[in-house]
């Protein structure tokens, strides 16, 4: 499908359709994120459907609880891209965003990028991640870092299992056993217990319904009772702060 553009409000117990009057183009595989510093919650790119042909996007736009707005293009951006990944890095104030591809096109891109509300700026670093697609990131707030796990590298048949962190400035390789390489999983910061959440995704044969948790250091895979979600891929996860739970 090409995708859909309309807005939905959680409140914790009620899904409600918001009506404003702008509103993003309708797309899917877009990448969203809250700015804590703005209040504000950060849409970038996807991918379109025109004329029968889907068309890579690179607009950013923000909602702020009531109206959606457009982010003019800066000086600089980020390419039109899909298969990326986003966090907020709260302590700098800043969006970043890692890797992706153009419509599934090779090459993957190795490029980090952030966002200060105003501007792209390319970041560099001398040692970073492989280029990949559809991997996950999430901020981890109590160790001040942007954590990053998986996706697919080389081409589209091959799964990633790394782990990396981001402090600002530096990409690092974290070293250590942890979930089996995928792609198309989700990530999240658990506030309450200080631990960055993994949930799906798949590789070349299965879904994965499995659950893991990293303190900074290590994976550990959480055993969940009772029922829990089907393997899926291409979902969303996000923690919600005044329930203290996980929403997926």
């Amino acid at each position: 499908g090409g995708g859909r553009a309309d807005t939905w409000l959680w409140n914790g117990a009620t899904w409600n359709e918001a009506a404003p009057v702008t509103a993003p183009a309708a797309r899917r595989k877009y990448s969203a994120g809250y700015d804590v510093a703005r209040e504000r919650v950060v849409l970038f790119a996807g991918v379109e459907s025109w004329d029968g042909r889907d068309v890579p996007l690179g607009d950013g736009w923000e909602w702020n609880g009531a109206v959606w707005t457009q982010l003019y293009t800066p000086a600089t951006r980020s390419p039109a891209l899909v298969g990326h990944a986003m966090a907020y890095d709260e302590a700098r104030g800043q969006t970043v965003v890692f890797g992706g591809v153009r419509l599934e096109q090779l090459p993957l891109f190795a490029e980090t990028w952030t966002f200060d509300g105003i501007d792209w700026s390319k970041a560099t670093s001398a040692v970073a991640p492989p280029a990949r697609a559809y991997h996950a990131m999430a901020y981890d707030a109590d160790r001040g870092e942007v954590v990053l796990f998986g996706g697919v590298v080389s081409d589209f048949d091959n799964e990633s299992g790394d782990t990396w962190t981001w402090d600002g400035v530096t990409w690092t390789p974290r070293i250590g056993a942890g979930p089996p390489a995928r792609v198309a999983h989700v990530m999240a910061y658990d506030a309450a217990r200080k631990k960055v959440m993994l949930f799906g995704g798949r590789d070349g044969t299965d879904y994965f319904s499995d659950t893991w948790s990293w303190d900074g250091d290590a994976w550990t895979q959480e055993a969940t009772s009772g029922s829990a979600p089907e393997g899926r891929s291409h979902a969303a996860l996000a923690y919600d702060a005044s329930r203290d739970q996980m929403v997926l």
